[in-house]
C-alpha cells in the first residue's frame, strides 16, 4: 500500500482496491444498507440516476470527496438505468457480517453488470465477433433462457443477420476494426477485450462441456470456437457465482425462413416506424405476450417468417 493509500480511511483504501481492479466500471460499494459511488463515479451517478451528490472525509488531510448512494433493496431499478445507458456497473458486496467484523467488514466483487449481461432485466443479449478471411464468425448468448449458437457470416452480411437478434453488447478482440455503421445501426454497445479472451475461451469451453473438439457440437469449423468461447468465458467472467444456466452451443439454421434484410425490416416497419418511434411499429401493435420468452418468440417469428405453407398453419 502506498503513502497516499496509507493516508485514507481504511474503508476507501479498500474502495481504492477494487476500483483498481474494474477501472472502466461504475464500482457500487455496500455501505450498510445502501450501495455508494465515490469520487468521479459519484458524480456520474448523480447526474444519470438523478441523486443528491454529498461528500465525506476522505482521510487525515485530505479534502473531502463526493459521493452519492442508493438504497441496497432497490439497486436493482438503478443498475437497470446505468446499463441502459451502456455503464458497466460493478457489485461490491460485504461478504461478513458487520457485527461480527474486526476491523473492516470484508468485501469482495460479486458480479459486473454490463448491457449484454443483466439478465434478470431481460435487456438482450451477448454476442461476440471474431474475423477470418471474408468472413465473421459470431457467437450470441442470451442469459436470460440460456440460449447460445455460433454462424458463419459473410462481412457485407453481418449487420443484416446481427439484426435478427436483441443483441445488446458486442465483445471483439482489441484493435479489430468492426463495421462504421454497425454501433449506429445495430443500437449496441462494443466492448473489446484482450485477445487471450478468445485463446482462454476455447479451452474453458471444450472442458466445462466436457467434450473433445467443436463437433461434438455440430459445427464443423474449428473457428467457431475463438468467438464462442470468447462469450462464454466473458459471461462466466463478469457474472461469477450468478452465471446462470448455459445451453451447449448449436450451429444457426436459417433454412425454411424468408430472408429478412435490414432495409426490408426497416421499411415494413417491424421493430419501429419509419420516424424511430417503436410504439408505432408492427410489433408493439400486435404484441399481447404475457413474458420475456412470449416477447422474444413472437420477435423471431417477425424477423424470420417462414417459407412453408404447411407449417405456417401448424403454429
Amino acid at each position: 500500500m502506498g503513502k497516499e493509500e496509507k493516508e485514507l480511511t481504511p474503508m476507501l483504501a479498500q474502495y481504492h482496491y477494487f476500483k483498481n481492479q474494474y477501472p472502466d466500471c461504475l464500482l457500487l460499494f455496500r455501505l450498510g444498507d445502501f450501495y455508494e459511488l465515490f469520487y468521479e463515479d459519484a458524480v456520474v451517478g448523480s447526474k444519470e440516476l438523478g441523486l443528491v451528490l454529498t461528500s465525506r472525509p476522505a482521510g487525515k488531510g485530505r479534502e473531502r470527496i463526493p459521493m452519492c448512494g442508493v438504497p441496497y433493496h432497490s439497486a436493482n431499478n438503478y443498475i437497470a438505468k446505468l446499463v441502459n445507458k451502456g455503464y458497466k456497473v460493478a457489485i461490491c458486496e460485504q461478504v461478513e457480517d458487520p457485527s461480527k467484523a474486526k476491523g473492516i467488514v470484508k468485501r469482495e466483487v460479486i458480479r459486473v453488470i454490463t448491457p449484454g449481461t443483466f439478465f434478470e432485466r431481460e435487456t438482450g443479449g451477448l454476442a461476440s465477433l471474431y474475423k477470418k478471411g471474408g468472413y465473421y464468425y459470431v457467437a450470441y448468448l442470451n442469459l436470460s433462457i440460456g440460449e447460445f449458437i455460433g454462424a458463419k457470416v459473410k462481412e457485407n452480411e453481418l449487420i443484416d443477420f446481427l439484426s435478427k437478434f436483441n443483441i445488446r453488447e458486442i465483445i471483439f478482440k482489441k484493435g479489430e476494426i468492426l463495421p462504421a455503421e454497425l454501433e449506429k445501426i445495430l443500437k449496441v454497445y462494443l466492448t473489446e477485450v484482450e485477445e487471450d479472451l478468445f485463446d482462454e475461451g476455447k479451452e474453458e469451453i471444450l472442458k466445462n462441456f466436457g467434450v473433445i473438439n467443436i463437433r461434438s457440437f455440430g459445427f464443423e469449423e474449428d473457428t467457431f470456437l475463438y468467438p464462442l468461447g470468447a462469450v462464454y468465458r466473458y459471461a462466466r467472467l463478469t457474472q461469477k457465482s450468478f452465471t446462470p444456466l448455459i445451453q451447449k452451443p448449436k450451429p444457426y439454421r436459417d433454412e425454411g425462413y424468408v430472408k429478412l434484410d435490414l432495409k426490408a425490416v426497416k421499411g415494413l416497419e417491424l421493430l419501429e416506424s419509419i420516424e424511430g418511434r417503436k410504439d408505432l411499429s408492427l410489433f408493439r401493435v400486435i404484441d399481447r405476450t404475457l413474458t420475456g420468452m412470449g416477447r422474444r418468440r413472437l420477435k423471431f417469428r417477425l424477423l424470420n417468417p417462414l417459407r412453408s405453407l404447411e407449417k405456417i398453419r401448424k403454429i
